[in-house]
């Protein structure tokens, strides 16, 4: 009988089969209309909950990557179903974007007047976030059948022009949905699980890869604000994931002993992942030039190889450029624009003539909204930042945050000038992210710079975390990581708990 029990705790495919019954539960709730009375779902997260902790209780040794993904399926999944659609920040605009692409409209026209011009099944237009409010109206539209040859055209989506390359994963969900034929809100549905899949895969390796930081990585993907954009059709899903992995990757051939020298397969997959971290988001590009850290070795490396990585750093900023210029030609939130006297030229001419005055509207924007940008990054206000999570849940993330590097024993860690130089980097990309939203969300010569939010962070604050990392000092521990995994668990929990009761 010991011996069965020993198996079966030790068993992670038991576990990962019992949270894949999970999902088809809560997708049959979900499809029945039940989700509001559900309150039997919260003590099967609880009864799995007893079980993984009795499991990594009774086998202390499982590996950070496969404990993530132990984590991720139940919670994640919650995030995913519990959270209706549209209601992450603005993921009505982005799963336009993804019904665009998903019809291979890759690059949306506009009108004369600069508006984008996005054809959508006419239900999702009619049966907006406003009417969709809780799972009771869920409940009558999911029951409405979706006729998908009956459009209409939406006008000056603020998505249109990101790079389609972020709603290519959510894109194969709605075809699915079409395909079979399911109500307009189930097919958002599995849009919404295959960014949750697509999340899951490519941070199972990027714990796996990355030579150190593994619990920072663990600690950092499990916060409810990751987890809330990953189950979401929210493109910053897309941009956090490769970011994330770009490092991990880029630490891993610095890193690896195997590695002498930089083969062109794996020059071809930075450059790659570079690229995108550039199409996607302008603001992102400072991370590109994180590859300098592999000047050891390239050193031998072929001169092919070196001029790869060069170009790709030049191309890189040739794409973040283009992806800009592209984007800032649709027109969108004109009205907020005139209403608050926005306008990114007179803002970049004050800037370049008064930059003593800019640094000063900065410190006062940090001074008196740090509070706001923490619990933003956290995920202390989820939905449209209002659905609130208990206050102590941030406080504990941040001393998480904190003291997770200093509890890895590791075998490697960045030299003092390599960690100067990806903080520099990680400082840059912030001022890039504050100064972009200085320039097309707040008023000319505003005092406080407007339409920052923590999440915005969410690929580049890992990077000082990482630099915290040392491996001549750290705290012995030995049940850190399932101290960790209880932690989160409970974390998530009530964020989870908190989006239920709010929707109900």
């Amino acid at each position: 009988m010991k011996k069965k029990l020993t198996n079966l705790l030790n068993n992670n495919k038991i576990l990962l089969f019992l949270e894949l019954m999970f999902t088809l539960i809560i997708f049959f709730l979900i499809y029945k209309g039940a989700l509001h009375s559900a309150k039997p779902l919260l003590v099967f997260i609880g009864l799995l909950f007893i079980l993984n902790i009795a499991a990594l209780l009774w086998n202390n040794k499982t590996r950070l990557e496969m404990l993530f993904i132990i984590f991720v399926i139940p919670i994640g999944l919650g995030y995913c179903f519990f959270l209706i659609p549209n209601f992450a920040p603005d993921e009505g605009v982005h799963i336009a974007k993804a019904y665009s692409v998903a019809d291979f409209k890759l690059f949306p026209e506009k009108n004369e007047r600069g508006e984008s011009l996005i054809e959508l099944p006419k239900q999702l237009q009619t049966y907006s976030a406003a009417k969709i409010n809780n799972y009771r109206n869920l409940k009558d539209f999911i029951q409405v059948k979706t006729d998908y040859n009956d459009t209409e055209i939406t006008k000056a989506n603020s998505a249109a022009g990101y790079f389609f390359g972020m709603y290519l994963i959510p894109s194969i969900g709605i075809n699915v949905g079409r395909l079979l034929h399911l109500n307009v809100y189930l097919t958002s549905y599995l849009a919404k699980l295959c960014n949750l899949i697509f999340f899951v895969i490519v941070s199972y390796f990027i714990i796996k890869i990355i030579p150190f930081g593994k619990l920072v990585m663990f600690v950092y993907l499990l916060t409810p604000m990751v987890l809330h954009q990953a189950a979401s059709c929210s493109a910053d899903n897309f941009i956090n994931v490769i970011s994330l992995f770009f490092v991990s990757y880029l630490l891993h051939l610095k890193f690896n002993d195997k590695v002498k020298t930089i083969s062109c397969k794996q020059a071809v997959i930075l450059c790659c992942c570079s690229l995108l971290i550039a199409c996607c988001k302008v603001v992102y590009l400072p991370l590109c030039f994180l590859m300098l850290l592999l000047k050891n070795k390239t050193k031998s490396a072929d001169a092919k190889i070196k001029k790869i990585i060069y170009i790709s750093l030049i191309l890189s900023v040739l794409m973040a450029i283009g992806s800009y210029i592209y984007n800032s030609s649709f027109l969108f939130h004109e009205q907020y624009i005139k209403m608050n006297n926005i306008d990114a030229i007179k803002q970049l001419k004050f800037v370049i003539s008064h930059p003593k005055t800019y640094v000063v509207t900065l410190i006062h924007s940090l001074v008196h909204r740090h509070e706001f940008y923490i619990t933003t990054f956290m995920g202390q206000y989820l939905g449209w930042l209002n659905i609130s999570g208990a206050y102590i849940s941030t406080l504990v993330l941040v001393v998480l945050f904190v003291i997770a590097p200093f509890l890895e024993d590791s075998k490697y860690s960045l030299t003092k000038q390599e960690k100067l130089f990806v903080n520099i980097i990680a400082i840059l990309a912030c001022n890039f992210v504050i100064g972009a939203m200085y320039l097309s969300w707040t008023s000319v010569y505003g005092s406080i710079i407007e339409g920052v939010q923590g999440r915005y962070f969410i690929p580049i604050i890992f990077l000082s975390l990482l630099t915290l990392v040392n491996r001549d000092k750290y705290v012995k521990f030995k049940y850190t990581n399932i101290v960790c995994f209880i932690i989160l668990f409970l974390i998530n929990i009530n964020s989870l708990y908190s989006i239920f009761i709010f929707l109900r």
